[in-house]
């Protein structure tokens, strides 16, 4: 079971007054996860007047080849001197292996992940991808996981065919692994040598990472992702149910500001209306068997969660 931290923690250390600094050194990375809420969980921390209203999504960790200092707070707004706490913002931080440069940028950051039910997870990644400029080739769904299926052993039922023997046999195969068994799968079928991608001048859209198409499923597994910041980051990870951040905000930025040391702020939820998807998520919209395939793959990965983060 992953040590999730839910409590409050210790203030922040204060970051060099942002009138004058010619580089910020992030207070907080907000990891992720892809699709997940980290849009809305963003702009409810930056409500607060004590932290800079940085551009969100930076991605300055995320390459191997490009300089990661942060200049001039990454095109924040800040002009005055009641701001204390810069953070970055990249979702897709989660799940490559950036917890060891964060580390060296500031050992004490607080590291705050957003989660959300996988599958509909999936669908939206997908269809993020089929939005971003054609770099998802396979509009099917079904066609765009079929490969990343089999690198966990599992396949989806013909059409037509017993839904429920496929739901089974899937469910079986998954109930049978070890938790080591399924740590290894994940860093197997997953980017695990992915350390960061060459900086190409033509990648000018973020949808043209290889990384964010291929890997639908292994991104919906956030334990083995959480537990790879959680070793590097001994306080723990705070993370957050995008239900819970939809149906009552307020609580969770009490919770966000009171982990990262802030006062108290009655603010507007603003940003918090995520729910882009049609009533009921996206389950609806692909095949019954592509849902009870995916439940069963996802859920040894989501009982290592605490229970009301999927729910």
């Amino acid at each position: 079971m992953l040590l999730i931290l839910l409590l409050s923690l210790a203030t922040l250390t204060t970051a060099t007054n942002t009138t004058t600094a010619t580089t910020c050194t992030p207070s907080f990375f907000l990891i992720g996860a892809t699709k997940a809420g980290s849009t809305a969980l963003w702009s409810l921390i930056t409500s607060h007047p004590s932290v800079a209203k940085a551009v969100k999504e930076p991605h300055r960790l995320t390459y191997r080849t490009s300089g990661n200092d942060y200049r001039p707070c990454v095109n924040s707004t800040v002009n005055n001197s009641n701001v204390e706490f810069f953070g970055d913002g990249t979702p897709e931080y989660i799940f490559p292996e950036v917890a060891e440069r964060a580390y060296k940028k500031n050992p004490s950051a607080k590291i705050m992940a957003v989660v959300r039910d996988p599958v509909d997870r999936a669908v939206s990644h997908h269809r993020m991808a089929l939005r971003g400029g054609g770099f998802e080739a396979k509009e099917v769904f079904e066609e765009a996981i079929e490969e990343e299926l089999r690198c966990y052993g599992l396949r989806l039922p013909e059409r037509g065919g017993d839904v429920s023997d496929a739901a089974r046999k899937a469910q079986l195969s998954m109930s049978n692994r070890t938790l080591d068994r399924l740590l290894a799968d994940f860093e197997r079928c997953s980017l695990r040598n992915w350390t960061g991608l060459e900086d190409l001048p033509h990648v000018r859209n973020k949808m043209g990472y290889p990384a964010l198409t291929g890997t639908y499923l292994s991104r919906g597994m956030y334990a083995p992702q959480l537990a790879r910041w959680e070793r590097v980051f001994v306080d723990g990870v705070l993370v957050v149910g995008q239900k819970e951040l939809g149906d009552d905000p307020k609580a969770v930025r009490e919770r966000v500001y009171d982990y990262l040391g802030l006062e108290k702020f009655e603010g507007e939820e603003e940003g918090t209306n995520y729910r882009n998807a049609p009533e009921g998520g996206y389950r609806k919209d692909i095949e019954e068997g592509t849902v009870n395939i995916l439940e069963a793959l996802f859920k040894p990965y989501n009982e290592m969660l605490p229970r009301e983060l999927l729910r």
